[in-house]
């Protein structure tokens, strides 16, 4: 198990540390948002406003993002088990009947209750507490076609997904869906779909093997040149994420990872995708799967994103940090929070309700924000306050 490790470092003598000495200013917050009567349970309505501030809050800590102004003023939490599914049942879920025969299967190292199959045909099926994968027989050059949409998606992203011709965006989202729906889980959101004929995943395979990186991954075997394609390749890329009362699950594919000072498991990402071509499913993979059968708490009383703010920086004024850092981005989301107590694998997980504040670190030399992928993100309890950090 791999332990996520927090580190302040304490260096006062060091000049360049640099420490919050002064209480925040949030008055610039409008008013009219801290005591209005607003609804308990935001399922039905959940919409917010968005309040900027940009200023600088304390030494060494900046804010340039819209803070949510939320319309309800309460929240429950949810306890539930991780998915879990039987072989007949993953089988049965991916495979045809004639299609169904194992040829081997193992045990994973894990969790006693996971496995992996490797079908007659080819095909393998993997499943731990809380995750399902599905490889069809050609995995390898699968894995190379959804890796070369996935990138053309996040440099050109399709405000409408092209049609392809075996199958329209619409009912490609539907098969995802519904698919996902059968395993019983929480609630999902189509986040992304993309569409590409074999003939265009060729070429933008060309245009990635300009990157040196891509290309050492192709000069070392770990990524294959996709020749030869043809319309049994045309394919759809599809994502998905999953929500609790309308609100977001904890993605680490959307925001940064999390970091703890406690040993407790860290919580996997709630996220599926699926490669869908005209041969059907070449490939699908859910992790963070929580079921649906759980336990709903009464609605508790939450912090504004104003107070949580609040927290944040008086967490700065009792630390000494190197350099400058901004604010960038706020959101409210449910983060699955597992008891440090328990290390079973399919130990029940507690969806609590956080503030989240992404952080970008600013250049020593230039005084410019770096790039987002080197940013970091504290979160606080949106019901007591608490850092998560140090398990609050």
């Amino acid at each position: 198990m791999k332990k996520t490790i927090f580190i302040i470092l304490l260096c006062t003598s060091l000049p360049w540390f640099t420490a919050c000495n002064s209480s925040p200013n949030v008055s610039d917050m409008p008013p009219g948002h801290s005591g209005e009567k607003t609804p308990a349970n935001p399922s039905s309505s959940n919409k917010s406003e968005q309040a900027h501030m940009s200023k600088k809050l304390c030494d060494g800590l900046e804010i340039d993002a819209d803070i949510p102004i939320l319309n309800f003023s309460s929240l429950p939490t949810y306890q539930a088990s991780p998915m879990t599914i039987t072989q007949t049942n993953a089988i049965a879920l991916f495979l045809q009947e004639g299609e169904r025969e194992i040829r081997t299967q193992a045990k994973d190292h894990y969790d006693p209750k996971g496995f992996l199959l490797t079908m007659k045909g080819g095909q393998e099926i993997f499943h731990r507490s809380g995750q399902l994968s599905f490889d069809s027989e050609t995995p390898a050059k699968d894995e190379d076609i959804f890796d070369v949409i996935q990138n053309y998606g996040s440099v050109h992203p399709q405000k409408e997904p092209r049609p392809l011709s075996f199958m329209s965006p619409k009912d490609a989202v539907k098969q995802g869906e519904d698919l996902i729906k059968k395993l019983g889980l929480m609630d999902i959101n189509s986040e992304q779909i993309v569409g590409l004929e074999a003939e265009e995943i060729m070429n933008w395979q060309k245009e990635l093997l300009k990157d040196s990186g891509y290309k050492e991954g192709v000069d070392i075997g770990k990524t294959t040149i996709l020749k030869d394609l043809d319309a049994g390749d045309d394919a759809y890329l599809l994502t998905f994420s999953f929500q609790y009362q309308n609100i977001p699950i904890f993605n680490q594919d959307k925001e940064p990872s999390i970091a703890s000072a406690s040993d407790g498991l860290a919580p996997l990402s709630a996220k599926a995708a699926m490669l869908v071509t005209s041969k059907g499913l070449r490939y699908f993979s859910i992790a963070g799967g929580i079921s649906a059968n759980g336990t709903t708490s009464k609605p508790r009383a939450i912090i504004s994103g104003e107070q949580a703010l609040s927290k944040l920086v008086e967490k700065y004024e009792d630390t000494v940090r190197f350099g400058k850092q901004c604010i960038t981005e706020v959101w409210l989301e449910y983060i699955p929070i597992s008891d440090n107590n328990n290390q079973k694998p399919d130990a029940p997980v507690t969806l609590t309700p956080y503030w989240c504040f992404r952080l970008a670190s600013f250049d020593d030399e230039t005084g410019k924000m770096e790039e987002r992928e080197l940013d970091s993100a504290e979160r606080i309890n949106a019901i007591t306050g608490a850092d998560l950090a140090y398990g609050g």
